[in-house]
């Protein structure tokens, strides 16, 4: 990120070609985050009908190297390895406002969600600092896309 000031990934689901993507920002443009900070977008890509997205990006943190496997508490993890986990699962809501629209000629309605400090955007802000626990120890980053193509519903508050 340091380098490249982006980091994408594209996929196909439902029907849909997507571009998830870390980026940082590098010029003031309207609808993005102020120079310097690290945001996250989910896109369309041309050809891709319209949809609603509500979604959820979660980071687990890496496993811990020294727990042994054979741990009966560690076992119960739903990761699916038995290796215990030192931190909680980060979680960043992904939504539109708008149906998202595929990209034409360049352009299109992304979601942009600012990753500026550490506690912004569920825990997502400190990746973007050296030393992050999230980040394993062979520079990668793990992570899962959950989505429901529906128009958002606003969260309960008090229930």
């Amino acid at each position: 990120m340091l380098v490249s000031k982006s980091v994408v990934l594209e996929f196909i689901a439902r029907r849909r070609m997507w571009r998830l993507s870390f980026n940082v920002s590098t010029q003031e443009r309207l609808h993005h985050p102020r120079t310097g900070v690290w945001y996250a977008s989910l896109a369309l890509l041309e050809q891709s009908p319209p949809t609603w997205v509500d979604s959820r990006l979660l980071i687990p943190a890496p496993l811990d190297p020294d727990t042994d496997e054979k741990d009966p508490v560690a076992a119960r993890g739903i990761f699916g390895s038995g290796k215990a986990r030192l931190r909680p699962t980060l979680s960043m809501r992904i939504r539109a406002n708008e149906q998202l629209r595929g990209r034409r000629g360049g352009h299109g309605n992304d979601i942009i969600v600012p990753l500026d400090g550490a506690e912004a955007a569920g825990g997502l802000g400190g990746l973007q600092y050296v030393g992050c626990p999230y980040i394993a120890a062979d520079e990668t980053l793990h992570g899962r896309l959950e989505a429901r193509l529906v128009k958002p519903q606003a969260e309960c508050i008090i229930c």
